[in-house]
C-alpha cells in the first residue's frame, strides 16, 4: 500500500517492481522496509516466493539477518548495509525488486 501513497523510503533499487508474476532466469530482490515483525511475518511467504523463479535475494535490518540465515537455510539472505549472509549474496545489477 506504501508504495502507491508515495510513502516508502526514498531508495531506487536496479530493476522494476516486481508485482507478482513469475520471473524465471531473473534475480528477484526483497526489500525490508518496515519493522521486524512485519519482516518475520513476511518472510514465511519467501519459499513460496522462490517457487516462481530464478534467484532471489532477501534484504533484511542487520538485527534480523542471522535469524533469517536461519529460517531462510539454502536462499540467500543480507543484511540492509549489503553484506552477504547464507550463500554470499551479492547485489543484483538488474531484474525485479518488491518492497
Amino acid at each position: 500500500m506504501r508504495g502507491f501513497t508515495g510513502d516508502l523510503p526514498d531508495r531506487h533499487p536496479p530493476g522494476t517492481p516486481w508485482r507478482g508474476e513469475p520471473y524465471p532466469g531473473r534475480r528477484l530482490l526483497l526489500v525490508s522496509e518496515q519493522g521486524h515483525g512485519d519482516t518475520l511475518w513476511a518472510a514465511r511467504y519467501v519459499r513460496r516466493i522462490k517457487t516462481l523463479g530464478g534467484d532471489l535475494i532477501v534484504e533484511c535490518r542487520r538485527e534480523l539477518a542471522p535469524l533469517l540465515v536461519r529460517m531462510l537455510a539454502g536462499l540467500e539472505v543480507e543484511d540492509d548495509r549489503h553484506q552477504a549472509g547464507a550463500a554470499g549474496a551479492s547485489r543484483p545489477d538488474g531484474g525485479r525488486w518488491a518492497l
